[in-house]
């Protein structure tokens, strides 16, 4: 399960920026996808891994609603800051 909430590294205009989403990376074996949404133009997310990578083009606070779903069907949902 997830945690209701989150907090993404920091994101710096115009400078690479590599982040998994909870629930994500390498190590990953219970989550089967992603979905993200509210992520700042110039960062996109892997819907496998939940690897967030990019540059982002303007600063500012965004609010992202991730869901993660597991092989079975099941999803939890998660709100979090960048």
């Amino acid at each position: 399960t997830l945690d209701p909430t989150f907090t993404a590294s920091i994101a710096y205009v115009g400078l690479d920026y590599d982040y998994y989403l909870p629930g994500g990376g390498p190590n990953n074996i219970s989550v089967s996808g992603f979905t993200v949404s509210g992520l700042p133009t110039g960062l996109t997310y892997d819907k496998v891994t939940g690897r967030v990578t990019g540059r982002p083009v303007k600063p500012g606070i965004s609010t992202l609603k991730l869901t993660v779903k597991n092989a079975a069907g099941s999803s939890n949902t998660s709100t979090g800051t960048l």
